[in-house]
């Protein structure tokens, strides 16, 4: 997916700031279309400013929206490592 077609993608804008913001780091990140999907890697690396106030939760309730909204599938590997998959 390119970030075009993420703007162009139907339910993106739906999503609220901090989820699209979320969405955009997933894309710039992923390399070959598949990145890491470890909350606390995500908060720091993505959302640095709001780091702080944000619990791990709130960016796992965030990847959850995510995935229902966009073609992106987070999964877990057989060693715990979290990953995600652009699908488009």
């Amino acid at each position: 997916m390119t970030l075009r077609e993420l703007f162009d993608y139907p339910y993106f804008v739906l999503l609220p700031m901090r989820q699209k913001l979320l969405a955009v780091g997933l894309l710039a990140l992923a390399r070959k279309g598949v990145g890491v999907a470890h909350p606390v890697y995500l908060k720091n690396k993505i959302l640095s400013v709001e780091a702080d106030e944000l619990s791990v939760a709130e960016i796992e309730a965030d990847l959850e929206a995510i995935q229902k909204a966009l073609p992106v599938k987070v999964f877990t590997k057989e060693d715990g490592e979290r990953f995600y998959r652009w699908l488009a």
